[in-house]
């Protein structure tokens, strides 16, 4: 199955450029606090309130991670300390909070832990016996109903960092995880086929979530039944067109003009008919090209190396199928018959010729009138569709994701910064976009640098969405410096 792949342009291939440091007096915007469990706090305050709030092992944020894509209230970082207990349990109490979800088993986060922080509410629980299989109970509770053809989000489970920002991508599915050996663990093997998706999106790099780990979730899923139905007639029609040119013959457009050119030129105002040419281009039938000006020099001609008009063209057609300008059969046997050099069996040869390939063409109408057999539509049907969201380096696949959830910005409010490889701090920052006021892309920095990926991403979102004027960090100085703060914030004023 074709792939496609998200790239950010040439300026993303820059690694790790320093932005213009300057001595700063004033601190930066920042979600901060002297540790990430106070950090996690701070995050969670600027909800204001919040029905639901989810609890996650501080030491190990695998889990925070893979609920990213939980929606309606922020994540809280939890360990057995009585004075982190205490902390929480307040924040909890402040946020008005009716519903606390523990993320993880009782090896991340114990139950005496959970009923300490949750008070009189009543905890539920998303656990698995591993990080992959509580990322699949977080997919169960995000879609219960079996083969709901949600979309996927593959992750690698053991590095984290392209699940992490991949919880910011809202619309339409869960994460699930992978470990980059190149086999799906059983887990989300599974929970892959109870879903069914329409498409499985790989997160990060190959070496990150692997072509043949793609390709597997892929396999499990099922392609839409409209795009393989329009596939397998696309399939006929081009069988069609073929039969049609053996017969008739055909031009080739040169290289210099492409489809849209060409359609112009020819007067294709048709969508019907455009799409036919199509499925054919750059070869196309004598009757597509009836309205081309013969001063338009478009089209490949035989032993010429520049293109030529449909005259040019005409004149130097072959009889034989590598031609760039091909006569056709009708137009082959009609001379054939009438050359007296030809011997009557020789003359037959070519008349079988002819009439095979019109059986073709017959066969050919026949079947596009009849359409696409349920086996071909199932050909097309039988794997979902891949994709992948990924760079050369985490901070450039970070920004193809934040440009994936919020292309140019739009309906961001902010952007936030979090720093590349301190996990803690940005696991609770997939959360913020779960209340309205606080939505925006999550990019990541270095603590003292700014990646180029990282100030491009933010320029574009200054050039398309003027609503946005603010860069917040999410850590405090020791993971994110101010300078690197307000250069970026710089960028969106």
């Amino acid at each position: 199955m074709k792939k496609s792949v998200l790239t950010f342009g040439a300026a993303a291939a820059a690694l790790a450029m320093t932005v213009p440091m300057s001595a700063v007096a004033a601190d930066a915007q920042r979600y901060s606090g002297d540790n990430r469990y106070e950090t996690a706090i701070q995050v969670a305050k600027a909800f204001g309130t919040a029905d639901t709030v989810y609890l996650a092992r501080g030491d190990e944020q695998v889990d925070a991670v893979a609920g990213g894509k939980l929606p309606t209230g922020p994540v809280l970082l939890v360990s057995e300390n009585a004075g982190v207990r205490a902390l929480v349990k307040s924040t909890i109490a402040d946020l008005k909070a009716t519903q606390v979800i523990v993320l993880g088993g009782e090896g991340a986060v114990s139950d005496a832990t959970a009923k300490a922080v949750s008070g009189s509410i009543n905890y539920e629980r998303l656990a698995g016996a591993n990080r992959y299989e509580t990322a699949v109970a977080i997919s169960k509770k995000l879609h219960p109903a079996d083969g709901d053809g949600s979309k996927v989000y593959l992750a690698n489970g053991m590095t984290l960092v392209d699940a992490l920002v991949g919880g910011q991508i809202r619309n339409d599915g869960p994460i699930l995880l992978t470990n980059g050996s190149g086999t799906l663990p059983a887990s989300t093997a599974a929970e892959i086929k109870r879903l069914q998706p329409k498409e499985v999106v790989a997160l990060g790099g190959k070496s990150a979530v692997t072509e043949s780990e793609l390709s597997a979730a892929a396999k499990l899923g099922k392609g839409d039944a409209t795009e393989a139905k329009a596939k397998a007639e696309a399939d006929l029609l081009k069988a069609q067109r073929e039969a049609h040119m053996a017969v008739e013959g055909w031009y080739t457009v040169d290289k210099g003009t492409d489809l849209k050119a060409f359609a112009t030129k020819a007067g294709l105002s048709d969508p019907a008919k455009k799409a036919a040419v199509e499925t054919t281009f750059p070869k196309v039938l004598l009757s597509d090209i009836a309205k081309v000006a013969d001063t338009e020099k478009i089209f490949s001609v035989d032993g010429a190396g520049a293109p030529g008009t449909e005259t040019e063209a005409l004149a130097a057609a072959k009889d034989t199928t590598d031609a760039k300008t091909y006569k056709g059969l009708d137009k082959i046997y009609d001379a054939v018959k009438n050359d007296s050099t030809k011997s009557e069996t020789e003359k037959g040869k070519f008349f079988m010729n002819l009439a095979q390939a019109k059986d073709a063409v017959a066969a050919a109408d026949k079947a596009k009138n009849d359409g696409p057999t349920q086996a071909a539509i199932d050909k097309y049907a039988a794997s979902a569709k891949e994709m992948r969201i990924g760079g050369n380096t985490r901070f450039e696949t970070a920004a193809l994701i934040a440009e994936a959830a919020y292309p140019g910005g739009k309906d961001a409010k902010f952007v936030y910064g979090a720093n590349g490889t301190a996990f803690a701090d940005a696991s609770v920052a997939g959360y913020l976009d779960n209340k309205a006021e606080l939505q925006g892309p999550v990019v990541l920095v270095s603590k003292e640098t700014a990646p180029l990926v990282t100030s491009e991403y933010v320029k574009n979102v200054e050039a398309k969405n003027k609503a946005v004027n603010d860069f917040k960090g999410i850590g405090g100085k020791g993971v994110i410096s101010d300078a690197v703060l307000i250069s970026l914030d710089t960028l969106l004023d």
